[in-house]
């Protein structure tokens, strides 16, 4: 359990440029945890402007904060989170767009929770492009 609670507390170092090469499970799994330390202080806004420009493209700012806080608000504050699988797809050759998938088991005020994080590597860093709550 001390694992989980230095894990989740661990301020982590921006993702390098090259963050897609030698370890992309590292460098994509702590871009997760940085943006979701985001969510977790309740930073809905940043956290949207802090993601994936296709994110952005699929969701306007407002409609999609709005739905985050009630999810968010729903679940209560993060006591503990893991991360429970890892998938990455490798740059496909038209779009040079590497995606990883982490998912995390949370525990929250109100119940334990599945999480899912997907990122982008676009502009030399790990960007979320998708989130889910349930």
């Amino acid at each position: 359990m001390k694992g989980l609670f230095s894990s989740l507390f661990a301020f982590l170092k921006p993702v390098s440029a090259d963050s897609a090469g030698p370890d992309p499970q590292a460098a994509s799994t702590n871009a997760a945890k940085e943006w979701l330390l985001l969510m977790d202080r309740g930073e809905y806004r940043t956290s949207w402007h802090e993601s994936a420009p296709s994110l952005q493209a699929a969701e306007p700012c407002d409609p999609w904060t709005g739905a985050i806080a009630t999810q968010h608000g729903k679940a209560g504050k993060v006591i503990v989170r893991e991360v429970t699988g890892f998938r990455l797809r490798p740059a496909r050759t038209e779009d040079g767009l590497h995606t990883a998938v982490v998912d995390f088991r949370s525990l929250y005020e109100n119940g334990l929770k599945k999480e899912r994080v997907t990122l982008e590597h676009v502009g030399g860093a790990w960007r979320t492009s998708a989130y889910s709550l349930g």
